[in-house]
Parts: C-alpha cells; structure tokens; sequence
C-alpha cells in the first residue's frame, strides 16, 4: 500500500480474492488514510493574491511541492511540474489540486525565477510555520494529502508524476 507501483497487481489480487468486499478503490483509500498521518491545516497567500486553504479543498487530493530558486534539485524538476500542473491538475481539478511553496527564499526572486521560465503553477511564500507543520527536512519535498484529510511524503528519487498519479487514480 505504500509503493502504489504494485497497486495494479494488488487490485487484481483483491478483486480476485475478494469479490462481494468494498470496491478496490474504497479499500486502498481506507487503508493508505488507516497509517498516514494526520494532515495540519494549510491557509497561505499565494503570488498571485489569492489564497490557498486546504479547507476549501477538502474531498481532493492536494500536492504540496516544497521548493526555493536557490536549489538546483528543485529547480531541475520545474518543467515537469509545470507539465503536472497543465496537464493533471488543470484536467482533473476536480480530483487534485497543486500548491508550491517556495521556502528560504524572497518573494521578488521568486517572482523573476517564475517570470524567467514561464512557469504557471501557483505558488506561495512559506510563512514560519508550514516546513515545520510537515516536519519537512530537505528540498524538494513533496507531500500528497489524501481526500480525507490524511498525508504521506511522497518518496525523493522516485518518479514522482507516475507515484502521484499512481497513488491518486488520475
């Protein structure tokens, strides 16, 4: 359940095994929430004025990428994200929605790196509290809360388009 690269052989397995249970879909949502944490409250301004709460998005799975113009990492992945976010996000908002929050950095840096490269996903200034609300301790990190209101650290070194979209059925 947490590698959701089997998930395709565990739902036939389950379906195979267990045919008159709960669909497959309400049982790997049951059980990934049953050991994840408990996801803390999000509420940040983001770049463009507006603001993110996690509250107003509750029933979808929400992607956190935290990030900051000075990490070559982060910075390496940005075309993918961008990717994700017009592809995935825009497609099926109803099911996910993206957040970027750049850490350790200025907002008019931001500002010119996102101007720089034409990059469209929405982004917020880290405020003093969120790294530390999910004990993040490197960049990038990724966080995927689920629809209930759960959240897992999305693994570093995986492909994390395919373990996003993998985890979350789009």
């Amino acid at each position: 359940l947490t590698n959701p690269a089997f998930k395709e052989q565990l739902k036939n397995f389950y379906n195979s095994n267990f045919p008159g249970n709960e669909k497959f879909d309400e049982y790997w949502l049951k059980n990934i929430n049953k050991d994840a944490k408990n996801a803390p409250a999000v509420s940040l301004k983001k770049m463009d004025g507006s603001t993110f709460s996690s509250s107003t998005n509750k029933g979808k799975w929400i992607l956190i990428d935290f990030w900051g113009t000075w990490c070559v990492p982060c910075r390496k992945e940005h075309p993918d994200l961008e990717k994700f976010y017009k592809n995935v996000t825009s497609e099926r908002s109803d099911k996910i929605t993206l957040l970027t929050v750049a850490c350790a950095d200025k907002e008019d840096r931001v500002s010119a790196y996102m101007s720089q490269f034409k990059y469209s996903f929405p982004v917020a200034m880290a405020d003093e509290k969120i790294e530390e609300a999910f004990n993040i301790k490197g960049y990038p990190s990724k966080i995927l809360i689920s629809p209930q209101g759960k959240y897992l650290l999305v693994p570093f070194g995986v492909d994390w388009v395919e373990f996003i979209k993998k985890y979350a059925d789009l």
